[in-house]
């Protein structure tokens, strides 16, 4: 390819049709563009993948606006009509290349194809005969010997190219279907058939990505579920069936021998029973969750001190309890006589006094 940049207009009035009759006709496919910096003219272009899709996107327009885009022999013999050797009828980008596909009209030119490479040429600003635009558009392929870019392979002929005869290749209803594209024929299919490989292709490796980070976010909460486990302290497992009913009936006897000892009340007992052991409604609950801890020493030690500490109660009587009281009025060891009471006495020297 020499890119060959040019700054005037051009427009369709030289891409005229070869005269028919010339010879055989055949499609081909080749890659015309790649990615890449060359230089050509004194100048360096720099084609990205943003550049291939713009010479798609124009050429579709071009096409659609019956605009067509010839094969000179030559770009100095573009727009003669005695130099043309045919026509490009498909473009579409593969990755990092622009892939043409072309029918080439006559006997010279299918000998040209087998001796001869290409270069595309490219203008800033080009406008048909109806003054639309197309912007950096491919105007024509020229049969080069010297192209810019090497290596892009040979023309590889086509199968649709047997149309000239009459015949078909292939039935495009089933794919048409299955691919959701109208219109395929001999001609277009296989630009259409690319196009919608490549886009599959593309939403594959974006779902890929989307699964491998949906993959990574998982197994990073894993991690995190993992470490969250391991910072949780440890759990004893439940205490078995007899091991309960043994400590029930064990806090059931100490409660009962304290009211024996009647250092607690029957009513006091029953309310020590309800929380350190349980009810008919919870069963055990109270007695099972302190034997499920971890630790279960420290539960069980502090019903046990509290029993001591109800066992070493010294019970105490509130309120006056009283019998029978009688006021003494004899003096000890002096008999029961009228002069052995103090108050007879006493009232008998208070009379003499007051005499």
């Amino acid at each position: 390819m020499d890119m060959m940049i040019r700054d005037e207009q051009h427009d369709a009035s030289g891409f005229v049709s070869i005269a028919a009759g010339i010879g055989d006709k055949q499609r081909f496919r080749k890659p015309v563009m790649r990615v890449g910096k060359y230089a050509s003219g004194g100048r360096i272009h720099d084609v990205t993948g943003r550049t291939l899709d713009n010479w798609v996107t124009q050429f579709g327009r071009m096409s659609d606006a019956g605009v067509r885009v010839p094969m000179p022999n030559t770009h100095e013999k573009a727009g003669d009509p005695d130099f043309n050797r045919g026509y490009v009828d498909g473009m579409y980008r593969d990755g990092d290349e622009l892939v043409m596909t072309c029918e080439l009209i006559g006997d010279d030119a299918l000998a040209a194809s087998k001796r001869s490479d290409v270069s595309v040429f490219s203008v800033p600003e080009f406008s048909d005969g109806q003054g639309t635009g197309y912007p950096n558009a491919i105007t024509h392929v020229a049969l080069v010997t010297h192209p810019l870019v090497s290596d892009l392979g040979e023309f590889i002929p086509l199968a649709a190219s047997l149309r000239r005869t009459g015949e078909t290749t292939m039935k495009w209803d089933g794919l048409q279907t299955a691919l959701g594209i109208d219109a395929l024929t001999d001609e277009t299919a296989e630009g259409l058939i690319v196009a919608s490989v490549n886009g599959f292709k593309e939403k594959a490796e974006k779902g890929t990505t989307a699964l491998k980070a949906s993959n990574d976010a998982l197994a990073a909460a894993k991690g995190e579920l993992v470490t969250l486990k391991a910072s949780l302290p440890a759990q004893a497992d439940p205490p078995s069936p007899a091991l309960v009913a043994l400590a029930a009936e064990s806090r059931g006897t100490k409660l009962g021998a304290l009211v024996a000892s009647q250092k607690i009340t029957p009513a006091c007992r029953d309310l020590l029973f309800t929380a350190f052991v349980g009810t008919a409604e919870n069963s055990n609950a109270p007695l099972v969750a302190a034997l499920s801890v971890a630790d279960v020493k420290l539960p069980m030690a502090e019903f046990d001190a509290l029993c001591a500490a109800l066992d070493a109660n010294i019970p105490v009587a509130f309120g006056e309890k009283s019998g029978a009281q009688s006021l003494t009025t004899l003096e000890p060891d002096k008999g029961d006589s009228e002069t052995n009471n103090v108050l007879l006495r006493s009232a008998d020297a208070l009379a003499k006094s007051e005499a």
